[in-house]
């Protein structure tokens, strides 16, 4: 499971995301598995997350400034197997954050 947020901070100008990645339900083999893709008008990057364990959180947080605010943000929820080291049961492709231009 994944919950998160994503907010501008008008103090400063500058685009926040967070993702709290957890792992509550999986077998001791499988860890939750987070993976966040980021486009800006330049260039596209992506970031993984990996929890094992049902004890707390893994979290994932980056900002930019105003001027380099993505285009878009997606997420997807995966089970990363430990044994065979692959990624399986993956959700699908979500938009966490869509930039609206007038």
């Amino acid at each position: 499971m994944v919950r998160g947020r994503v907010w501008e901070d008008e103090d400063n100008g500058s685009f926040n995301f967070e993702a709290r990645l957890y792992d509550r339900d999986s077998s001791a083999r499988l860890c939750a598995y987070l993976r966040v893709k980021v486009r800006t008008e330049d260039t596209t990057w992506s970031r993984t997350l990996k929890k094992c364990g049902p004890d707390g959180y893994a979290r994932l947080y980056f900002h930019d400034w105003e001027e380099d605010v993505p285009q878009d943000v997606g997420v997807q929820v995966c089970y990363r197997d430990t044994v065979t080291r692959t990624i399986t049961s993956c959700g699908g492709w979500r938009h966490a954050y869509r930039r609206i231009t007038p």
